[in-house]
């Protein structure tokens, strides 16, 4: 923290003292974030999440397959299921989807200005869809761009967060495959199997594909189980209310009590263990979960294990990130380049860089599980604001984050409060509940 002289902090107190929190907005904010959140994610997953997969897809490449190199040789020679083997690595129960033939090749295309984009395959269940694809041109494809991606149905838009590997072509391509993940918000209907992709490319011009296709395959329904099951934690309590497994993932549905004294922020290192002891662990791609824990009550994904049959199955949740109430925000003026509030636990340097741009930095440790802290929060009317752009550079043992604001509409007015995400401070103790699988 910055130590300030009598003078100083007497003048930023008086400061602080007239701002008020805009509490009962910042509530109603809460209680808005997933509807507006469902609204948007499609613009911000073309920014960063869209990278943070493509990083992802790297670190796969570069690393060894965990699957056998015999079960990755007669896969890779499936029509379309190429781009999927590499995030197998990574996720077993996809080695499970396609052990299981529940991969559905698809093999449409479509073709403008001798470019053709081809839907190569399919996997489906009531929760999203996984797509492989392909794109190829006689002429160099190195500076096209995937712009938006949307999935039709019945003439309408499925609302699902939609998420795509991409990767900038630096030296002349005539092929490019990868994969679209669309993760459903409500469940989707499958009493009418035809579907169409909706994909803008931009090469120098915007291409708009609309490519029809026609799944045959049955598709299997949810495992549903319910738990409600409450833990107290440091007097905190946890309502971990039911489990869905799908093939595609697993989802937990976790409420927390709003009489807590903390501010749940984070569920760290989830998984599902079998009476074998393995370990399913919290999805690698695509997106972690519908809603917030801040609405108190958020749905988290992980890998599935849906093609096993496991006699025993555990939840485990070995770490929960928390704060105190009423420290669990930052509040700054942007205009003024001034920290209003910081409190004492949230101990980093901040700074302010360009417009709108916070800058934090604070030492790598194990612990750091993440490194951003902040992305959403309200302005000094109540508008709610997003994290639009995040950087984070490495240097002697310390990670320097920059992160800049705006309002999801019109301007944002400050001062502004800013709400933590993550921060490495946990309460003692783990979430472990038993998943009744009946006979």
């Amino acid at each position: 923290m910055t130590h300030w002289d009598d003078e100083k902090m007497h003048k930023l107190t008086e400061q602080l003292n007239g701002i008020t929190v805009p509490k009962q907005a910042l509530q109603q904010a809460r209680n808005n974030a997933h509807r507006k959140k469902q609204r948007h994610r499609k613009k911000i997953r073309r920014t960063w999440q869209t990278v943070a997969i493509v990083a992802a897809m790297f670190f796969i490449f570069i690393t060894s397959v965990r699957v056998s190199p015999a079960f990755a040789n007669a896969v890779a020679k499936i029509p379309g299921l190429s781009p999927i083997i590499e995030l197998i690595a990574h996720d077993k129960g996809l080695e499970d989807i396609v052990a299981n033939d529940y991969y559905e090749e698809i093999l449409v295309s479509e073709t403008q200005n001798d470019l053709t984009f081809t839907i190569l395959g399919v996997i489906a269940d009531e929760t999203g869809m996984l797509l492989s694809y392909k794109i190829a041109s006689p002429n160099d494809l190195k500076g096209l761009r995937l712009d938006h991606v949307e999935m039709m149905h019945d003439g309408k838009q499925i609302e699902a967060g939609v998420s795509y590997g991409w990767s900038g072509q630096h030296k002349p391509v005539y092929e490019i495959e990868n994969t679209i993940s669309l993760d459903a918000t409500d469940p989707i209907d499958y009493s009418n199997r035809d579907f169409v992709l909706k994909v803008n490319l931009r090469k120098e011009q915007q291409m708009t594909f609309n490519i029809p296709f026609t799944l045959k395959n049955n598709i299997v329904k949810t495992k549903h189980y319910v738990l409600d099951e409450k833990i107290v934690i440091e007097g905190q309590i946890i309502e971990v209310k039911s489990l869905a497994i799908s093939p595609l993932r697993a989802g937990i549905k976790i409420a927390v009590d709003p009489n807590n004294t903390m501010q749940i922020l984070q569920f760290n290192d989830m998984k599902l263990i079998d009476e074998k002891g393995e370990d399913w662990g919290t999805i690698q791609n695509g997106t972690t979960g519908f809603g917030t824990i801040r609405d108190g009550e958020v749905t988290l994904f992980m890998q599935s294990n849906y093609f096993r049959e496991p006699k025993k199955l555990t939840l485990v949740i070995p770490e929960i990130e928390a704060l105190p109430k009423g420290e669990d925000f930052i509040t700054v003026d942007f205009d003024k380049q001034q920290v209003l509030y910081q409190p004492e636990l949230l101990d980093i340097p901040i700074q302010f860089r360009d417009r709108n741009t916070l800058v934090y930095s604070y030492p790598i440790k194990d612990e750091n599980k993440s490194t951003s802290f902040f992305s959403q929060g309200v302005d000094a009317n109540g508008k709610e604001i997003h994290k639009r752009l995040w950087g984070y550079s490495e240097s002697e043992n310390t990670l320097e984050n920059s992160a800049q604001f705006e309002a999801y509409e019109g301007e944002m007015t400050n001062p502004v409060t800013i709400l933590v995400d993550r921060f490495p401070n946990y309460l003692k103790g783990e979430v472990r509940v038993e998943v009744p699988l009946g006979d």
